[in-house]
């Protein structure tokens, strides 16, 4: 019964165990990409016939088209347009400098009668 408890034995067996759980893990990962593969080239092939069938439906549908040339004659259309001019609107050269300058802010030449007008305002 002592004989069976040897050193010997005991690390024979550990090693079979140790052997035994490297092979199988050996196995798994091998499986595992064997698997992986397998999965990719199904995806390929399902990609490939898909792609295949795309073409195909592509290729049938632009042989039916029929090219027709035609001439159309008829009257054109025509649109007017009217937009409002004001020409009795009119100023002279001093009134329209005076106007030109309260638009960009500059002060004229000539000046304004403060007591009949607000007061303005000019960046200086």
């Amino acid at each position: 019964m002592f004989k069976l408890i040897n050193p010997w034995v005991i690390m024979a067996v550990a090693a079979a165990i140790l052997l035994s759980g490297a092979t199988g893990y050996w196995r798994g990962v091998t499986n595992t990409e064997n698997s992986i593969a397998a999965d990719i080239a199904r995806e390929e092939q399902l990609a490939q016939s898909v792609y295949d069938m795309a073409v195909a439906a592509a290729a049938s549908e632009i042989s039916k088209i029929e090219i027709v040339n035609k001439t159309i004659r008829q009257e054109l259309e025509r649109e007017v347009r009217i937009e409002q001019v004001y020409t009795e609107c009119r100023h002279t050269d001093g009134t329209l400098r005076m106007l030109n300058a309260v638009l960009t802010g500059e002060r004229s030449g000539e000046s304004f009668n403060r007591s009949k007008l607000p007061a303005f305002n000019t960046a200086d």
